[in-house]
């Protein structure tokens, strides 16, 4: 399941690059992974994603 989860989310941002830039490089795709990744794993954007997800405001 995590190989698919990676795969499907790295096509997704070659996907999105491809149709904001024209083309998806690879440094431009594993650049945003990491970025999304960096943003998912800050303790901060966990909580208020969990918030969110409830149907709170973050605080």
């Amino acid at each position: 399941m995590d190989t698919a989860f990676a795969t499907g989310h790295a096509a997704g941002v070659a996907a999105a690059l491809t149709a904001d830039r024209g083309d998806a490089e690879t440094a431009a795709v594993r650049e945003e992974l990491r970025r999304q990744t960096r943003d998912y794993l800050n303790p901060h954007h966990a909580r208020v994603n969990a918030t969110l997800h409830r149907g709170g405001h973050p605080s």
